[in-house]
């Protein structure tokens, strides 16, 4: 009996063996990882390894030169288009208009990626920060996430971030024109110095609903591609055969491409 039970045992090690052996198997896992790394470098690459550059973003600067009473004049929003502008370590080509209205027709014309807006009344609101009356001036950034919804997030995190480093810039200088007047300076004013510019985020042709946020058109273009992938590799194996069993290339060939059309017509349609 144990005999018996020892060599059905040694029988199916040496089955299990044989399947280790087998060439199919081995190949059909290097097959797997190799699939495996042309997807993961194709989709996610695309995405992780994105760094845009050279975006076209408008920027409009309306502010007017206000008068300083110890004299000479306070300009704001030149300095702040010179930072910008001189700027390399942001990723935009500033494209400098007169008015918002032809910032907003670039965007609508899929000019732009987004655009700044500088008020007119940027350097007469921050002085009166000063005073027992202030007013926050208003910079609006506009974000067309209708041309790219990466590129739109990048646009408005870096002028966000721009924005925030010069509002930092313009505490340091509010706060030595005030020290050159007084050396209190009152609760409610040093509040109002702390963000002297109030930053306004507008969307412009948003991608809407049903469409993964804007991506469907990324998601469309993978579908499509693993699709043309496996269409190619079954019309592939599917002549050899037919050349092997004795039909003519050029027939196989025709009928290659016919089927191929046709596949794809149906799977577009399908996929839409």
């Amino acid at each position: 009996m144990n005999i018996a039970v020892n060599n059905q045992q040694s029988y199916e090690v040496e089955k299990s063996m044989k399947m280790l052996a087998q060439k199919t198997m081995w190949l059909g896992m290097v097959l797997v990882l190799i699939v495996l790394t042309v997807f993961g470098v194709a989709m996610m690459g695309s995405v992780l390894g994105s760094k845009p550059k050279e975006l076209p973003v408008a920027l409009v600067i309306l502010d007017q030169p206000a008068e300083l009473s110890t004299g000479g004049t306070f300009t704001v929003g030149e300095m702040i288009r010179e930072k910008l502008v001189s700027n390399p370590a942001m990723p935009f080509v500033w494209h400098v208009v007169d008015s918002e209205e032809k910032a907003r027709e670039g965007l609508d014309n899929r000019e732009y990626y987004g655009a700044m807006v500088i008020p007119a009344d940027l350097s007469s609101g921050l002085l009166s920060l000063t005073t027992h009356s202030p007013i926050h001036p208003n910079v609006k950034i506009i974000v067309n996430e209708g041309m790219n919804t990466q590129a739109s997030l990048v646009v408005k995190q870096a002028m966000g971030q721009a924005m925030n480093m010069i509002n930092g810039e313009l505490f340091q200088q509010l706060l030595g024109q005030i020290g050159q007047q007084t050396e209190q300076i009152q609760v409610e004013a040093a509040k109002a110095l702390m963000t002297p510019v109030n930053i306004q985020e507008e969307v412009v042709h948003p991608p809407g609903v049903k469409n993964a946020s804007g991506n469907a058109p990324g998601l469309l273009i993978q579908i499509m591609w693993i699709g043309s992938l496996v269409t190619g590799v079954a019309l592939f194996l599917a002549s050899q055969k037919a050349v092997a069993a004795g039909s003519r290339r050029w027939t196989v060939s025709s009928l290659q491409a016919i089927v191929g059309l046709a596949t794809v017509g149906i799977a577009s349609g399908f996929t839409v």
